[in-house]
């Protein structure tokens, strides 16, 4: 079970699952879906360094067809209550991919708040 994992561990795997997944043929995408819904599951963004869920909202973009609205809101809730300061250009830049992206009714509205 993902649950188990560390959540950098996890915040990590889905990062890669995310760079890798343009990779892969058709049939393949079944074993993504499943291992991103474990992954999910573990709600590794919670708790997270700020740098971890940029990372994570990026993925979720890339991975847009295989993340469930819960995953997404629950993302985002955590994302909002980051104090982030003032975010590393990367940090800034994944999460405005992630936000760009989201389904979730009001989630690009986060990038105003």
């Amino acid at each position: 079970k993902c649950i188990t994992l560390a959540s950098d561990v996890a915040n990590a795997a889905l990062w890669a699952l995310a760079v890798i997944r343009p990779s892969f043929q058709r049939e393949e995408v079944s074993w993504c879906k499943q291992l991103v819904q474990l992954l999910c599951d573990a709600a590794p963004w919670l708790g997270a360094k700020s740098y971890e869920v940029a990372n994570i909202a990026w993925a979720f973009a890339q991975l847009l067809d295989l993340i469930t609205t819960d995953a997404w809101e629950s993302m985002l809730a955590t994302a909002s209550a980051l104090g982030l300061g003032l975010p590393s250009m990367h940090e800034l830049c994944n999460l405005l991919v992630g936000f760009a992206r989201c389904p979730v009714k009001g989630g690009p509205m986060l990038l105003m708040a």
